[in-house]
């Protein structure tokens, strides 16, 4: 049944949308509801910290649909563009208040469903742009010899079978390298002592750090909010419980 309350058909992430942007029972059900709403703010474990957002510097934290649901407009794809993201053209999905307050269950959920839209864009201009020719990088030292090579040459399975179980040896040094994710920022830290094992390696996980502003998200509602809030923020206990 569509509701006269909600989101309107212009305001469509996708066609079936509306099956969960109508109902009162859901709209009442998250909106208002685990508010977040500090604009130009992001959430790092458990503190909320005033920050001036700055493309230019590297370390910018980044939190997903938790800070965009809220209004934050930063997001690594377009503010530090990696891999051919700076060729293609997305929008930032923001949370904007419409069905409640800015920065409540509804506007992170409502973020997600407009990145729904966004993501087949983006999917859609890659394969457009998609080059002809061996999408894997030929180079013997770093990539396993093709099944064809496998099945027909005792070399190439050998090298396979190496390159498998010792890995690659990788230069002295450490490295930071952060991605976009529906989450927020996925970053690896790794140090390299030159051998094939990293020395040290650490994950910085989106959803361990997303899980850091919980308390203040469900501090004053009801214990049915928890179930909003907790799939609003999308937690993955494997990133948590560490």
């Amino acid at each position: 049944r569509r509701d006269s309350q909600g989101s309107q058909g212009a305001n469509s992430a996708y066609p079936g949308d509306q099956l969960l942007a109508n109902p009162r029972a859901v709209v009442a059900a998250v909106e208002a509801r685990g508010q977040l709403a500090i604009l130009g703010a992001v959430a790092i474990d458990v503190a909320i910290e005033q920050v001036e957002l700055d493309a230019s510097d590297p370390h910018q934290p980044n939190l997903g649909q938790e800070p965009a649901g809220s209004g934050v407009d930063f997001d690594l794809r377009r503010d530090l563009p990696y891999l051919v993201y700076d060729k293609l053209d997305f929008n930032v999905c923001l949370g904007k208040g419409e069905q409640g307050t800015l920065g409540d269950c509804w506007d992170r959920y409502w973020v997600r469903m407009l990145e729904i839209k966004e993501s087949i864009k983006i999917v859609r201009q890659c394969l457009d742009q998609l080059p002809d020719g061996p999408l894997m990088v030929d180079d013997p030292k770093i990539a396993s010899p093709s099944k064809e090579k496998m099945n027909n040459e005792i070399e190439s399975l050998i090298h396979h079978f190496k390159l498998t179980t010792e890995g690659l040896k990788v230069p002295e040094g450490e490295v930071y390298c952060a991605t976009e994710v529906p989450k927020g920022e996925l970053g690896f830290f790794i140090v390299s002592d030159g051998s094939t094992r990293p020395y040290r390696i650490k994950i910085r996980a989106p959803s361990f750090v997303n899980l850091g502003a919980f308390n203040r998200l469900a501090s004053g509602g009801f214990i049915a909010d928890v179930i909003a809030v907790i799939g609003t923020i999308d937690i993955v206990l494997g990133e948590s419980d560490r």
